[in-house]
């Protein structure tokens, strides 16, 4: 027994030589477990900052950066203000653009989205499981403001209409697309469709057209501000079923017709709302990977950006030609890509572990 133990420990002795002497380490608090969170460039992706500090704690950081993020979303008044919402760790602030965050009223959960009032930036609303909660306090208390109906049911997006504010959105995962006329009080079913409501965007220069990607199907369209909608299915049938696996969609600021989309397929435009489409060549074949953010600058509609699970894209000419910026330093996929509205050199990304 004496020798079993002698021989445990010379070989205990000799594994943390070879450990030391080649540099070799084993720890369950590898760096991989914090390479995640938000980061930030300030120079249009050429070098890239993790930004997570949260506080200091008997001398060691607590941060975000073990925390997949959602969603990332400016304050329309003031974009040093910034919410990250978790994926289980509830919703974050920052008030210095991102210098150091703090945890809001929602402080665990899996926060599905959110969307901030752009009258009275107080008010900030977020979906969580099947309740949508309702700040009027930049996110320190909240209240539940629609239920739905289903125990194991989810709410995946809320929308705020910039236009006229007390007009909210909000969908859920079977296919139910709801609407309030006053600041969430009361609701209306506007739409139920076949399938689970992936995400709505807004058109910025009339909100009463509006699209909404719907999950197996592809994409609808409304004029009508919800009322009535038309599926833009025709002039997808050329991409087949990965041209309607829709991951996001953004607008030219110039020519509101102007429609860009991130899908399997790759890279799609429309410059007819939808109604056709054309691919858009990448550095990513067609229909061999799929491309998940769309960005196009509002400050300049020739710069714009495209993501694949962990790399970045710019093209300055329309989509011509493109580049691919700096890696971010995260072995996770990017789940969000913002740029500043003021200063276009700032870009934010968050980070998101996906299972398999």
């Amino acid at each position: 027994m004496i020798d079993r133990i002698k021989r445990k420990n010379i070989l205990s002795l000799c594994l943390l030589i070879i450990m030391t002497v080649t540099g070799f380490s084993c720890s369950l608090n590898s760096n991989k477990s914090s390479d995640g969170g938000v980061f930030k460039s300030t120079d249009k992706g050429a070098s890239w900052e993790q930004k997570g500090f949260i506080e200091l704690v008997k001398n060691k950081n607590v941060t975000i950066n073990k925390h997949n993020i959602r969603q990332l979303k400016f304050d329309p008044s003031d974009p040093s203000i910034i919410y990250a919402a978790t994926n289980a760790n509830g919703l974050y602030r920052t008030d210095n653009a991102a210098e150091q965050w703090k945890k809001t009223g929602l402080s665990t959960g899996q926060i599905t989205s959110i969307d901030v009032d752009p009258v009275d930036t107080g008010i900030i609303y977020a979906t969580s499981g099947r309740y949508l909660y309702k700040s009027t306090d930049s996110g320190n208390n909240w209240e539940i403001k629609y239920t739905e109906s289903r125990a194991s049911g989810k709410l995946y997006n809320v929308v705020v209409d910039p236009y006229d504010s007390t007009k909210i959105y909000l969908s859920n995962d079977i296919g139910g697309l709801f609407k309030s006329y006053d600041s969430s009080s009361s609701w209306q079913q506007i739409k139920f469709f076949d399938e689970p409501v992936r995400f709505i965007r807004l058109l910025p220069s009339d909100t009463r057209k509006m699209y909404a990607v719907i999950e197996d199907e592809g994409l609808f369209y409304s004029e009508t501000g919800g009322k009535e909608w038309k599926h833009l299915e025709d002039g997808l049938k050329t991409f087949k079923k990965s041209g309607r696996n829709i991951h996001s969609l953004d607008f030219d600021p110039t020519e509101p017709s102007t429609v860009y989309m991130a899908t399997d397929y790759g890279l799609l435009k429309s410059t007819d709302a939808g109604n056709s489409w054309e691919a858009i060549r990448t550095l990513v074949g067609f229909n061999t990977q799929p491309l998940y953010k769309i960005v196009v600058n509002k400050k300049n509609h020739k710069e714009m950006y495209y993501t694949t699970n962990r790399l970045i894209y710019r093209s300055n000419d329309g989509g011509f030609n493109w580049e691919a910026l700096t890696s971010i330093n995260s072995s996770r996929n990017i789940s969000q890509l913002l740029i500043h509205p003021e200063n276009d050199e700032i870009l934010y990304t968050s980070t998101l572990t996906v299972s398999n």
